[in-house]
């Protein structure tokens, strides 16, 4: 049985969930966001791991070097755009 593009788009976006959610609660403590935001600082090893996961420029067009991926809350993919 084949999965429609529908499904799979709600599964990549379920798996995409599950990585981020994983490393926030181990590599982004809520009291340590919370400071990181507070003073506008985000360190630079936590950017790159998030880079690595392949998270930073999801809804940035491929044309500027992002991934223009669908975002959940644009869901017709004309907001948002660089």
């Amino acid at each position: 049985m084949s999965m429609t593009p529908a499904a799979d788009a709600d599964d990549a976006l379920a798996e995409l969930r599950s990585v981020v959610q994983q490393f926030v609660s181990t590599v982004m403590p809520r009291e340590e966001a919370s400071r990181w935001d507070r003073e506008n600082y985000y360190p630079r090893e936590v950017l790159d791991r998030l880079a690595s996961l392949g998270v930073m420029g999801l809804t940035v067009p491929e044309a500027y070097g992002g991934q223009r991926a669908q975002h959940p809350a644009d869901p017709d993919g004309d907001r948002g755009t660089v």
